[in-house]
């Protein structure tokens, strides 16, 4: 089961309450105008397809960010790798 597929879990990773956690996921959903959760039985609420999604594509940004206030922190130089998407001759000066 993924770490967040459990919203119990999900709250005592980050030190919340199971209600905390519920709330800023409502919260969430509210910014997003989508929903993210589903109930599986009358007394479970679990993260649906639309939210695994979500999650796939903001970890690369999230782990990125750790990344950069890490290498901030430790020596005030920031590494990694930078991609770039323009053109080869974008750089090239003639």
């Amino acid at each position: 089961m993924p770490a967040w597929a459990s919203f119990t879990q999900l709250a005592r990773n980050a030190v919340l309450s199971q209600s905390a956690g519920l709330r800023i996921v409502a919260d969430l959903e509210a910014e997003l105008e989508a929903r993210l959760t589903c109930r599986a039985t009358t007394r479970a609420v679990v993260p649906n397809e639309a939210a695994g999604e979500f999650l796939a594509r903001i970890e690369p940004i999230l782990a990125a960010l750790d990344d950069a206030e890490t290498a901030v922190r430790e020596g005030g130089e920031l590494s990694g790798l930078y991609e770039d998407e323009h053109a080869t001759s974008f750089g090239i000066r003639e």
